[in-house]
């Protein structure tokens, strides 16, 4: 089955297969179950993850929240706090939340490798990446963590005082 979503137009995805989905300006896309072969989100339109199977996904804005991604390429904006991706190709900017990654947090700088860690709803990333010139990924502690440093800081910061 092919889909297109015209402008102004939203699809919810619940269940089902998709061979390919194309998106235009305008429109937005919330994938909740099943399974799509291509997803093709265009420049000005809006897709939001959080369950099914994505062979390929080219997203240029979204949130991913959960589901299974095999390659995901970000042409714009994306938002990722869950979802096992198998490998992500970044020509936009990639805010990814988690903790216990093999990366310091904030921007990557390496062009290729390999992202391991956990996101923030707890699963595991174990992603190929490639970063291409104008691209990013940057690394977002989970707000637990970030309270953490916090902390820490402040601590320390008491205990030079004394």
């Amino acid at each position: 089955m092919y889909l297109e979503v015209w402008t102004g137009s939203s699809v919810y995805i619940n269940g089902g297969q998709i061979m390919d989905l194309y998106t235009w300006t305008g429109s937005s896309v919330y994938v909740d179950g099943g399974q799509i072969d291509y997803l093709k989100i265009s420049r000005g339109a809006y897709t939001n993850i959080a369950d099914g199977d994505i062979k390929l996904a080219s997203v240029w804005k979204g949130d991913i929240s959960g589901g299974e991604i095999g390659s995901l390429s970000v042409n714009g904006l994306c938002n990722i706090t869950g979802g096992v991706i198998s490998e992500l190709v970044s020509g936009g900017t990639v805010y990814i939340y988690g903790s216990g990654f093999n990366y310091d947090y904030g921007a990557i700088t390496d062009s290729i490798g390999t992202l391991t860690g956990v996101l923030n709803n707890g699963d595991i990333i174990n992603s190929s990446f490639e970063i291409s010139e104008g691209g990013s990924i940057v690394l977002i502690p989970e707000p637990g963590s970030l309270l953490l440093l916090g902390l820490g800081s402040v601590l320390l910061r008491r205990k030079k005082k004394v």
